[in-house]
């Protein structure tokens, strides 16, 4: 059904078993073309390229990812080529605070967790870390939201597929302080999940980017900020005041919009690959409601046929991402498992002892039917 937008990808992918869209998705065809038209440009503008691009594919990718995330203030959205820059900017506005404590859980993406280790080697800065498994986490996240001053946690978490409840959301709000910051890792549920932040979009921080599930590749990351945020990151480049760089500045300026968190020059084709990605889907009206919708009738084939589902962390695919996730007794099993399963072309990822099987529009029922007798195989040779 959907595999005419990828021809290249699984052209190149013949033979193989690609669950792993939750980890790299395969880009559609137009991307290509949409490369193509980056350069032409470049040649076209040369200096006069970000001129051009700040007026045209900067503000339809705002306008798709508002559409996307129902926002009404699409200039309130920021680029960079991966979200760990955006989260280290907005971190690095509270660089002189006397102390500072971060709120999150154990499983926040490995950028974010080896850059908390490293702040914590800072005097001033503290981190209370929940088990987000734990059958209290709600009760024990909540317990800490008053005293925080920082609350980073995922949508949709990465080495489950589990997804955040936005009434859980509505309470973190709701409880607390008015000046700490709240910022949700959207990156497993952006284009992937339904998403509608139009009640959140000033209050929280909405991180997210195209190399899953948005299917623009690498270096199309963003950030949603709160309209009529003063915050004025330490970490700053020349873009965070681009409308003003001609005019003499005895304090350091920024944007009254979302441009305050951009950093400096970038190669901004990634915009390019979304703006056609999304041109397309929405043209040949391919919403996210039909996306989730095809990949969960995808995954409930897999769990139906699946033998071994009592290792699968969750099967409620009405809380649950689009991968699904095995949970086995030890990372060497899990990495023994992953490598089996490539060897018969069968492509995963793995996270410590937990395996992710993904999906993506490019798979059919057909394509898991060829393969699942094969994966039952190998789960049943390499697990028991």
């Amino acid at each position: 059904m959907y595999k005419k937008y990828y021809k290249n990808f699984l052209e190149t992918h013949k033979g193989k078993l690609h669950l792993a869209a939750h980890s790299h998705h395969f880009w559609p065809d137009i991307t290509r073309d949409a490369v193509i038209k980056s350069w032409d440009d470049s040649a076209k503008y040369s200096d006069k390229k970000w001129e051009y691009i700040f007026t045209n594919i900067v503000p339809k990718a705002q306008s798709h990812i508002a559409n996307i995330l129902n926002l009404s203030h699409p200039e309130q959205i920021a680029f960079a080529p991966n979200t760990h820059e955006l989260l280290s900017r907005l971190l690095s506005c509270f660089s002189n605070n006397d102390s500072f404590e971060i709120l999150t859980t154990k499983s926040e993406f490995h950028s974010f967790s080896r850059q908390l280790k490293r702040l914590l080697e800072l005097p001033n800065i503290s981190a209370i870390i929940i088990d987000n498994e734990s059958p209290t986490f709600e009760e024990d996240f909540l317990s800490h939201v008053k005293n925080a001053d920082f609350i980073f946690i995922s949508h949709v978490f990465y080495n489950s597929g589990k997804v955040l409840s936005f009434s859980f959301l509505d309470k973190i709000i709701e409880h607390k302080k008015d000046k700490s910051i709240l910022c949700l890792d959207g990156y497993h549920g952006f284009c992937a999940i339904e998403t509608d932040l139009s009640k959140y979009e000033n209050d929280i921080f909405y991180l997210a980017g195209g190399y899953k599930y948005a299917q623009a590749g690498e270096g199309a990351c963003f950030m949603v900020c709160p309209k009529d945020t003063d915050l004025r990151p330490l970490n700053t480049g020349w873009f965070a005041s681009f409308s003003s760089l001609d005019i003499p500045q005895e304090k350091i300026d920024y944007a009254n919009n979302g441009m305050r968190f951009w950093g400096a020059t970038q190669d901004l084709t990634p915009l390019y690959r979304f703006n056609y990605v999304w041109d397309q889907f929405f043209n040949d009206e391919v919403s996210i409601k039909k996306i989730d919708h095809y990949i969960k009738k995808l995954q409930i084939y897999f769990i139906e046929n699946f033998e071994k589902t009592q290792l699968l962390i969750n099967t409620n695919l009405d809380t649950q991402g689009h991968f699904l996730t095995l949970e086995l007794s030890s990372h060497k099993l899990c990495e023994k498992l992953h490598g089996e399963l490539e060897k018969n072309n069968i492509l995963t990822d793995f996270r410590a002892n937990r395996l992710r099987f993904g999906f993506g529009l490019y798979l059919e029922t057909e394509d898991l039917k060829q393969k699942m007798k094969t994966i039952n195989q190998i789960v049943f040779q390499v697990v028991g």
